[in-house]
């Protein structure tokens, strides 16, 4: 019965993890007692137990320190016998593992008189080398479309609803009809987009789609914009939700503002409508559908067309436009100077330019080669204005900003430009501010509001602002909704949800 009890006890033992050095530990300290019964009681000395778990009892440590893995290695490499070397050459440890050999060897030059073998006649240069690389890697890991195969339910009769509801916008505000036929004319009639070849209208593999639209008037240019709906969903899915986003090219606000503070003479400008600039493979287009009156005579039955270009709205559109952009001046790295290629690259902020430079003569040649530059890739940059009077008479009248391009240059001051957000006098060359506080009742929600208003990328506005915030947040303190009237103590600097101080911020910055 005892020789039973330990021999099932050691064989039975739980599994033991290499790392678990306490569970090795009690397992060792086991067999080093089944050991010693065996020596004490001589009727033990008959226990039949097996040959690799005789010889575990002494190579388990039951002194642990370190993991299991760390002892065991420190065990096996343990020097047993040194043989040392004659001079400098190699000498001879025998460890646990066997003989290991240490040592530096005596080296030999082998000169190979035979001709070259056919692998070294066919070696290539240092240069062509990594054109060889590049070569093999566009081979194996080419730019393919992305072959997933999307299904497109036929949202058609949505898009017409969507479509023939813009009839009670137009019969209400004729300015807004006529803005709105103008621009969907204007997209036809430059090439955007086209009809849909009569042979393609009743395709029904789940491979079209039908885009609703609509108008948005832009907030300080008062004008407007079509806007197609790629967010627009029918059957749980929308164009946007299939389309990959791809990566984000675009620069950092603040690295463009930066860089264009950085010099004297400060140059703008911006791409006309950039993302219709790129076109939109065939086989795509049908995704791209969308319904209107041909030449905007809403009495005629709604036309099928498609658009021929990337849209506003689209969530691909801004890294597509932005990789053909920078491709363009990839491609032209040959052709201009590398300060027109890295303007390309560094000083977008989408399709606005912001360019500084120490003198008059480089900004008149730097606006006349980047504009080369980006219309080899089919983008009109235009809309110049700058701080320097003499480059923007350099500039053709069809080339300037419209708030320039009325003005005389010699007895009217520049105007003031919006630049991504921010206003910039162009004449004195500074960032200024235009604060309108309104009236929001005075609630978190109104507060918020007014904090959030304000844009300033650059934070020259934070000592102004920075009291609001401080105000919100102790009211979050009270635990107060967003909608209810904040206590007496909050509502001294806040006259009916404005925040007075802030219209005391400063209107003007410059680079000081």
């Amino acid at each position: 019965m005892v020789t039973n009890a330990y021999l099932e006890k050691a064989l039975s033992w739980t599994a033991i993890k290499a790392d678990d050095g306490k569970a090795l530990q009690a397992y060792a300290l086991y067999l080093r007692g089944c050991y010693n019964a065996m020596q004490d009681l001589e009727y033990l000395k008959e226990l039949d137990i097996p040959s690799n778990l005789r010889l575990m009892t002494f190579k388990l440590s039951y002194k642990l320190r370190d993991k299991w893995r760390t002892a065991a290695h420190d065990t096996m490499v343990r020097t047993r016998h040194i043989i040392n070397s004659q001079g400098n050459g190699p000498y001879e440890v025998k460890t646990l593992l066997g003989w290991v050999v240490n040592g530096p060897l005596n080296t030999c030059t082998a000169m190979d008189v035979s001709g070259p073998p056919a692998m070294m006649a066919n070696r290539i240069s240092i240069a062509d080398l990594g054109e060889l690389i590049i070569r093999q890697y566009n081979q194996d890991i080419s730019e393919r479309e992305y072959e997933e195969r999307s299904e497109m339910s036929d949202n058609h009769d949505m898009a017409e609803q969507r479509t023939m509801n813009l009839l009670k916008r137009f019969r209400k505000d004729e300015s807004y009809a006529l803005e709105y036929k103008t621009f969907m004319d204007d997209v036809i009639s430059k090439g955007y987009a086209e009809k849909v070849p009569q042979e393609q209208l009743h395709r029904n593999d789940d491979q079209v789609w039908y885009i609703p639209h609509h108008g948005v008037y832009h907030k300080q240019k008062g004008k407007l914009r079509v806007v197609f709906d790629c967010t627009s969903r029918y059957k749980g899915t929308s164009l946007n939700r299939e389309l990959l986003q791809g990566p984000d090219l675009m620069n950092t606000l603040i690295g463009v503002l930066l860089r264009f503070r950085q010099e004297q003479i400060a140059v703008m400008g911006d791409i006309e409508a950039m993302f219709y600039q790129v076109r939109v493979h065939d086989n795509h287009r049908d995704f791209l559908r969308f319904l209107w009156w041909l030449g905007g005579d809403t009495s005629k039955p709604l036309e099928v067309y498609q658009m021929k270009v990337h849209l506003f709205g689209a969530v691909s559109s801004p890294s597509i436009a932005n990789f053909a952009l920078q491709r363009t001046a990839d491609d032209n790295t040959e052709r201009y100077d590398e300060e027109i290629t890295e303007t390309i690259k560094r000083n977008f902020y989408v399709d606005d330019c912001l360019k500084s430079v120490p003198t008059a003569e480089q900004a008149i040649q730097l606006t006349k080669d980047l504009k080369d530059a980006c219309f080899q890739g089919g983008f009109v940059l235009t809309k110049f204005v700058s701080s320097s009077q003499e480059v923007l008479a350099s500039i053709p009248e069809e080339h300037k900003g419209k708030l320039v391009k009325e003005m005389d240059l010699d007895k009217e001051q520049p105007p003031i430009e919006r630049e991504l957000g921010i206003h910039w006098d162009i004449e004195s060359d500074m960032f200024i501010f235009r604060v309108t506080i309104k009236s929001r009742p005075p609630t978190r929600r109104g507060i918020l509001s007014t904090v959030s208003s304000i844009y300033d990328p650059f934070g020259f506005l934070c000592p102004f602002i920075l009291k609001a915030k401080q105000i919100l947040q102790e009211l979050c303190k009270t635990k107060l909704g967003w909608d209810e009237t904040i206590p007496e103590e909050f509502s001294k600097p806040c006259r009916g949800g404005s925040l007075s101080w802030i219209s005391y911020a400063p209107s003007k910055l410059t680079d000081a």
